[in-house]
């Protein structure tokens, strides 16, 4: 997905879905109130969760992304709040900054961008070391957190993919997708073995970060603008099952059936939900 190219569609589709939940989680694990903490969120995209955390208190925040055009529609989200705020353009993995800086530090939907790896390998199951740049970016994390802070990651695990009303109609692109996300025991593992501890997760059923008067929209599946919301449908263009997923569309609109067919694909995301929150502990030292 060029985000450079897609920016502000992709801004018009997505919510800060589950923020009250994540900054309940943030105070409680670390002891402290919204306005005495200070958060890195790393990969902050357009800054709807950037946004979520400021409206909710917080003393100030670190939003660093790799996009220019992300960060500038990011810089317009949290104007408002501008004088407890410091944007930054900056990739992933490197976090440059000072060992111990960050109360919290949030990766929303990031990570699994940054390891071509696990695109490109050949190897039929992968492991936590085909991930190398998500492990990177969480040694920078253990690195930067303050004793007793807080790492979140949002996610998808396995059953959250197979949530997504497409994957079963699109099994290439569906485990394409699901080899750029480390697995749920890898990434358990590789947060133990940095000495991140407590460490937990949280699945929402039927959440989604996506709107979802656009996301059930299934009907314009053959309009490119509409598969800008959702860099997913990349991951179908690219796999080759684009025009068959588009002509199945069709052929339930033609029968009338569409919105219960769309209801049994749906099956699965009011049980898991689209993503899952993780979390995990920096001991005090």
């Amino acid at each position: 997905m060029d985000y450079e190219a897609f920016g502000n569609s992709y801004d018009e589709a997505r919510v800060a879905d589950g923020i009250d939940m994540m900054c309940n989680m943030i105070t409680g694990l670390t002891g402290k109130s919204m306005a005495e903490i200070n958060l890195l969120d790393a990969g902050c995209g357009t800054g709807n969760y950037s946004l979520g955390f400021l409206e909710r208190g917080l003393k100030s925040l670190k939003m660093i992304d790799a996009s220019e055009t992300m960060l500038k529609n990011a810089k317009c989200k949290v104007e408002k709040y501008k004088e407890f705020v410091d944007i930054q353009q900056m990739a992933l993995p490197k976090l440059e900054f000072a060992n111990k800086s960050f109360d919290v530090i949030t990766f929303v939907q990031v990570l699994h961008h940054i390891d071509s790896v696990a695109l490109h390998s050949e190897k039929d199951v992968l492991s936590k070391d085909d991930y190398p740049n998500l492990i990177e970016s969480l040694k920078h994390s253990y690195r930067i957190l303050r004793s007793g802070g807080v790492l979140m990651l949002d996610t998808m695990f396995e059953e959250n993919i197979d949530s997504f009303w497409w994957t079963s109609l699109c099994p290439k692109a569906s485990k394409t997708m699901k080899r750029t996300r480390i697995k749920k025991e890898d990434l358990f593992q590789v947060l133990r073995e940095l000495d991140f501890t407590d460490i937990s997760y949280i699945a929402r059923p039927n959440s989604s970060f996506i709107r979802r008067d656009i996301y059930d929209s299934i009907e314009n599946i053959g309009d490119a603008h509409w598969r800008s919301y959702l860099s997913q449908y990349k991951l179908v263009e690219t796999s080759g099952e684009l025009d068959g997923l588009i002509d199945i569309v069709q052929k339930k609109i033609e029968e009338g059936t569409l919105q219960e067919f769309f209801a049994e694909l749906n099956r699965n995301l009011l049980t898991y939900g689209h993503h899952v929150t993780v979390f995990a502990k920096k001991a005090f030292n």
